[in-house]
């Protein structure tokens, strides 16, 4: 076990190896000696195949090698990650192992001595994997949170990895309000005004987003009336609250005052991060039906929107949103629709607020009328010869029931038989003499078989079977 006093340095090495033979890194020809005085592994290197490299034989192979480094001089940590940042690369392999190439390397996970604890962090673009966050006692390093995310700190170093991960990039489609008058010029991508407005704010936009980390691109995508709307793209990933106002100050800094920015316009909406589900996936008139998002980012201010029918949903009789936390790690909000019907279909927006952002995930449900396919009439002479009635669900489903009911002025029972895997049943009856008094020539009787699917939706068909006396 690790000395609450040891710092620990992970890193990742991405490697090409030309050969068949086993890898092997000889890493301190290509780390400062300083780096290296106290070295202890602490455990196994990772070592992961990425992909074959197309190359002419020898094969190329690509691969990506975890290191962990501690050592009891915390005071080591800013040199080794200077010298290694400092590296140029792609590094070619030492006299005695030619075949290695050594593409990048990236610091991901530091652990520091925190009281009498170890405090293990993400660097800038990496973040915890959510198993970890659930499996492992968390801290906080505020700043340096993404928007919501409670797991950017874990106390100790897992024992079994994984390190920290790559985040992915998003693209924040962004707006913000200028408080001068909109010009019809601004509509017209060629004219001056509208490459002056877009120079002058890309530039501002450039400035300022550039301390997000993983910024890669801002581009303003038009403006429209009220009284001047920006709208913009920033791809990066997820930033802290905290560093999006200090960029957005930025922006303001070095936007000419004459364009009179509004800063608490900022708006910021992103689809990359939400989960969105819909159960069940087949869905029927009556059923009840749930729409569930989950997002790592931790927030109750969550909104239901249905698109074509413009309204924002409250809860009511038919309609119930019910929005959590859970575990301190996923916000998980649930729109429940009663009694669905076809009106209710089409596209439902489901929207998570958090300072200046928004996630914003979308869903198109669609729902059909239960049809069952049967012979809709029926003669049915009382001689006491067994008689089928069939019926199938034109889709097939996990149903819950098949019920046959009847009704009319005589009663003649039958037996059922349903296989619900395939969607349908036949109901079997005799009709003799005693069944069928001479008074009843002509009799007809409905039977209907009714299909319930497991979510609550019911749908029926008749059978209409006219009964006369030998």
């Amino acid at each position: 076990m690790k000395s609450p006093r040891r710092t620990t340095l992970c890193f990742m090495i991405v490697v090409i190896y030309f050969s068949q033979a086993t890898l092997n890194l000889n890493l301190e020809s290509i780390v400062h000696p300083l780096i290296l005085h106290e070295h202890e592994p602490a455990g196994k290197d990772s070592l992961r195949q990425k992909r074959a490299v197309a190359s002419s034989s020898p094969t190329a192979e690509e691969y990506t090698v975890d290191v962990e480094i501690s050592f009891e001089n915390a005071s080591f940590l800013e040199s080794i990650k200077a010298s290694l940042y400092s590296l140029s690369f792609p590094i070619q392999g030492n006299s005695t192992d030619q075949a290695t190439t050594i593409l990048s390397i990236e610091v991901t996970t530091v652990c520091r001595p925190t009281g009498n604890e170890i405090w293990c962090s993400c660097e800038t673009g990496y973040r915890w994997p959510r198993e970890r966050c659930l499996q492992n006692l968390t801290c906080q390093e505020r700043e340096s949170v993404p928007a919501g995310h409670q797991c950017s700190c874990l106390k100790g170093l897992p024992p079994k990895g994984p390190f920290c991960q790559l985040q992915g990039d998003v693209t924040l489609r962004m707006s913000v309000r200028l408080n001068v008058g909109f010009q019809e010029d601004l509509k017209n991508t060629s004219s001056a005004l509208y490459r002056s407005y877009k120079t002058d704010l890309e530039t501002a936009f450039w400035k300022g987003y550039s301390i997000l980390p993983g910024f890669k691109l801002v581009t303003v995508t038009g403006f429209r009336p009220g009284s001047v709307v920006v709208t913009y793209e920033v791809q990066t990933t997820t930033p802290s609250p905290d560093l999006m106002r200090k960029a957005n100050e930025q922006v303001m800094q070095n936007l000419n005052q004459t364009y009179k920015m509004d800063y608490g316009s900022f708006q910021a909406v992103t689809s990359n991060e939400t989960k969105f589900t819909v159960i069940p996936e087949i869905i029927f008139e009556g059923d009840t039906v749930n729409l569930v998002c989950e997002n790592e980012v931790l927030s109750s201010n969550v909104s239901w929107h249905h698109v074509e029918r413009r309204f924002d949903i409250q809860n009511s009789s038919r309609f119930l949103v019910y929005t959590t936390v859970l575990n301190n790690m996923t916000s998980i909000s649930r729109l429940t629709i009663y009694n669905i019907t076809q009106g209710d279909a089409g596209e439902y927006i489901c929207k998570l607020t958090l300072d200046i952002f928004e996630y914003e995930s979308r869903k198109k449900i669609d729902v059909t009328p239960i049809r069952i396919v049967a012979r809709e009439e029926m003669k049915v002479t009382c001689d006491n010869n067994p008689v089928s009635l069939n019926c199938c669900s034109e889709i097939n489903v996990n149903w819950s029931a098949i019920e046959w009911k009847q009704k009319g002025k005589i009663n003649i029972p039958g037996n059922p038989e349903t296989d619900l895997e395939s969607g349908c049943s036949r109901y079997t009856f005799r009709a003799d003499g005693t069944q069928c008094p001479s008074g009843s020539a002509g009799m007809t009787v409905i039977y209907a078989c009714e299909f319930v699917s497991i979510h609550g939706a019911r749908g029926s068909k008749n059978i209409e079977v006219t009964f006369t006396s030998v």
